[in-house]
């Protein structure tokens, strides 16, 4: 996926019915992006290709994109 300029990366941890992930989300120019999600025994969920307006909203949508 063409993005403009990278600013910066954040992690957040995930937790739900006892299983933990985390979720990789980048800033770029145009908004932020879920990059991946990794929950160990799983398989990674690779790069989700919407553009949210904030961090807020990218770290509710991998939530969403982890356990739909």
């Amino acid at each position: 996926m063409d993005r403009h300029t990278f600013l910066e990366e954040v992690h957040v941890d995930l937790t739900k019915s006892g299983r933990h992930a985390v979720a990789t989300l980048r800033r770029y120019e145009d908004g932020w992006l879920v990059h991946k999600v990794v929950e160990e025994g799983r398989p990674d969920v690779e790069e989700h290709v919407d553009v949210f307006p904030n961090q807020d909203a990218a770290g509710k949508a991998s939530e969403k994109l982890w356990i739909p």
